[in-house]
């Protein structure tokens, strides 16, 4: 009875231990990094991301499964392969920038970013209605530099994201993110302060291309041709608060640079507040699908998409993912 108390607290002790190791790891990074030209940081992020394809085997894996699931023999081995590649350095040319991101500004952003006036007029008429604008991004090209580029239009966001099992990482990429006037939440209040803002004629955004558990918020919706756990917030804020809803995703241009494209998802509501929320949620992975089917190694492969499946059998799901039990 006596030595199980003190096996936790070796444990909680060597995981504050690793956490701050993981930061002391990160820290010169993000001092470092700011002082090199934009076009070098993406450079070295996607050397980086090929390295990572080569040693992080599990990663690799779970990317390489994800295609099968995505394109099965439409797409050779090969090909996938190449995919998968270029998926690690998109990844990591993204999260490099955002180490850099400290530097930008509006008018550095121009050099990297092109904000065609018609997604900007979109934007402003939306918000001139009053009742603010919920984002609909994903994991895609990088949605960091879209993300801070809006901000620094004048548009700041509520911006939900996932908790990091680290704090203290967690308090860098926060102030990272939010540095052109974004508010970052997470956690169960981030449905109420997404709320909050959209009453009060704002923006928040959600990144919808993740798993998300039923008891999360989470519904079943056809992605690839197979039913995923995925957000429904955004139907149940559109509901709640009459806000537009805007998709937003950053389409990577030949000379390194992206576009901004933002796009209304127009619906109105039949009453029926569930099948609603579901059509909606199901309109908003269609997005997601139609963008990566077109350029897909530019999205995250490496992330467990199908992570929960609704029966037993595996069928055409990866071998990552588990039934989901009620």
């Amino acid at each position: 009875m006596s030595t199980r108390p003190k096996a936790v607290k070796r444990f909680s002790r060597w995981k504050r231990i690793r956490h701050r190791l993981e930061a002391v790891l990160l820290l010169p990074a993000v001092w470092v990094i700011p002082f090199f030209p934009y076009q070098t940081v993406r450079r070295i992020g996607r050397c980086v991301g090929w390295l990572s394809y080569w040693f992080l085997g599990g990663q690799r894996r779970i990317a390489l499964a994800n295609l099968d699931v995505a394109f099965g023999d439409a797409r050779t081995r090969s090909e996938k392969a190449r995919i998968a590649r270029a998926s690690f350095q998109s990844f990591g040319a993204t999260m490099l920038g955002l180490f850099w991101s400290v530097r930008l500004t509006r008018a550095t952003a121009k050099q990297f970013v092109d904000v065609p006036d018609n997604s900007l007029q979109l934007l402003r008429d939306c918000l001139a209605r009053g009742r603010g604008i919920i984002f609909v991004m994903m994991h895609y090209s990088d949605w960091e530099l879209l993300g801070l580029t809006l901000g620094l239009h004048e548009i700041p966001i509520t911006v939900v994201v996932k908790r990091m099992r680290n704090p203290v990482m967690e308090r860098i990429f926060v102030r990272l993110r939010s540095q052109s006037g974004h508010h970052v939440v997470s956690g169960s209040h981030a449905m109420i302060r997404m709320l909050k803002t959209l009453k009060h004629a704002g923006s928040a955004a959600l990144l919808i291309d993740q798993h998300v558990g039923v008891h999360s918020g989470g519904t079943w919706c056809d992605f690839f041709g197979l039913p995923v756990l995925t957000c429904s917030t955004v139907g149940q804020l559109e509901l709640l608060s009459g806000a537009a809803i805007v998709t937003s995703v950053a389409h990577p241009l030949p000379d390194g640079r992206i576009r901004i494209d933002c796009q209304e998802l127009s619906y109105r509501p039949s009453g029926n507040d569930q099948a609603d929320i579901q059509t909606i949620s199901q309109r908003c992975l269609e997005f997601c699908e139609t963008v990566i089917r077109d350029r897909p190694e530019h999205w995250l492969w490496s992330y467990k998409r199908w992570k929960t499946r609704p029966h037993q059998e595996l069928g055409r799901y990866p071998v990552y993912s588990r039934q989901h039990v009620v």
